[in-house]
């Protein structure tokens, strides 16, 4: 039986490792050294409580180093979800994250408070309302060790699936031995 003691306990596991801020690097093309991307991103907010899941992430995101080329993007999207909704089989995403998804259709709804600029210029707004399918949760890639980044996964997974991770475990067979 999942109790409260084992939830609040899971969900410390998680809060504690959400990732503070991570850096990727993505070139898109090789043969083009201007087409590349850097993304900052973290997950600031992690809420599974009753019925309901909500997350907010911040992203800083720059796109082509060339100048003539360079757009910049920074914002958080902040979305909810009813639990029952969601997949327990939470997916790990590299380098460091977790991919929550719908059983069913978009069931996240998202709302997105961002600007972005084209190279030098002025700061545009991007304001949104969106339904989504998929969303990324970034936790700390560089805990003790690999078994400490599959156990905030596995809590994750718990949350979700209310104390079951049988989903994940199959899933993922090397996170749970």
């Amino acid at each position: 039986m999942y109790n409260e003691d084992k939830k609040r306990n899971d969900m410390r596991v998680v809060q504690t490792r959400l990732n503070p801020e991570h850096a990727t690097t993505v070139n898109a093309d090789p043969s083009n050294p201007c087409s590349y991307a850097q993304r900052y991103a973290q997950t600031n907010d992690l809420a599974l409580g009753g019925a309901q899941f909500r997350i907010m992430n911040w992203e800083i995101q720059d796109t082509e180093k060339c100048i003539e080329m360079k757009t910049r993007y920074e914002g958080t999207t902040t979305c909810t979800a009813d639990m029952k909704d969601l997949d327990d089989a939470v997916m790990i995403t590299f380098p460091a994250g977790a991919l929550i998804s719908c059983l069913n259709g978009e069931c996240l709804k998202c709302d997105e408070d961002g600007r972005y600029r084209y190279q030098s210029g002025a700061w545009q707004p991007k304001v949104r309302a969106f339904r989504t399918r998929k969303i990324e949760v970034h936790v700390d890639p560089y805990g003790r060790d690999k078994r400490d980044y599959y156990e905030v996964l596995r809590a994750l997974a718990r949350l979700i699936g209310n104390g079951n991770d049988r989903a994940f475990c199959q899933t993922y067979p090397e996170a749970c031995k």
